[in-house]
C-alpha cells in the first residue's frame, strides 16, 4: 500500500532532474511535517513507524521500529530498483551506431 503510494509519486516526478532518492525524500518529509490526524491511513503509518531528525544540519528519517527500519529499506530499495529499470530500458534502445567511433 505504502510502496504503491509511492509508485505514483515517483511516476509522476521522476525525469525532471531530480533522482529516486530525492523525490522519496520530499514525500516523506511532506507527510511528516503534516499533523498525523490530518493524514489518510499512509500517513498515519508512516507517522507511527518513521521519525525525522537532525543530523549535521541535514534532515534524516529513520525508523522507529524494526518494521519501520524495513519500510525505509524498502522504499530505498524500490528507488534504486526504479533507477535502475529506467536505465536499462533506455539501454535496451541504444545501438553501435549511436555512439560516434573513436579515432586513436
Amino acid at each position: 500500500m505504502i510502496l504503491e503510494a509511492f509508485s505514483g509519486q515517483l511516476q509522476d516526478q521522476f525525469g525532471r532532474g531530480r533522482s529516486p532518492e530525492q523525490i522519496l525524500h520530499d514525500w516523506l518529509l511532506e507527510i511528516l511535517t503534516q499533523p498525523a490526524n490530518a493524514q489518510d491511513q499512509i500517513g498515519r503509518v508512516i507517522h507511527t513507524e518513521i521519525e525525522l531528525f537532525q543530523h549535521n544540519e541535514e534532515t534524516c528519517f529513520r525508523g522507529v521500529s524494526p518494521s519501520g527500519r524495513r519500510l525505509l529499506e524498502s522504499l530505498y530499495g524500490y528507488c534504486r530498483s526504479y533507477e535502475n529499470w529506467q536505465f536499462a530500458k533506455w539501454l535496451h534502445h541504444l545501438r553501435a551506431s549511436d555512439f560516434p567511433p573513436v579515432i586513436t
